[in-house]
């Protein structure tokens, strides 16, 4: 017979079980992509030796071949440059393209 606290210590036990596959499956995504890529399509990379120079630290990588899109922008201050690079680059993503089609957003932007 299925009692209240019966059916209470069940659905707790689901509870955390769920929380624990949930909890896993952050770890494993975590474990597969660095932290740049915020759980978007992260391109393969190698690490190389990372450069420190001033107390600066630079993350050296190598990718494989692949398309990438870049825009220019000139005149503007850090901020202002790092708006409308990221705006001009999503618009192209989101359709704003040659091809006029959408593309998968991948990290890191």
């Amino acid at each position: 017979q299925l009692t209240f606290q019966t059916f209470f210590c069940v659905q707790n036990s689901v509870k955390r079980m769920l929380l624990f596959v949930f909890i896993s499956a952050i770890s494993i995504a975590s474990a597969q992509n660095p932290w740049f890529c915020h759980g978007l399509n992260c391109p393969k990379f190698t690490s190389l030796t990372n450069i420190t120079e001033d107390g600066q630290t630079v993350d050296m990588r190598t990718y494989p071949a692949q398309l990438w899109v870049s825009t220019n922008i000139t005149d503007e201050d850090f901020n202002d440059a790092l708006n409308t690079g990221f705006n001009r680059l999503f618009e192209y993503i989101n359709g704003s393209n040659e091809a006029g089609i959408s593309i998968d957003m991948t990290a890191p932007v």
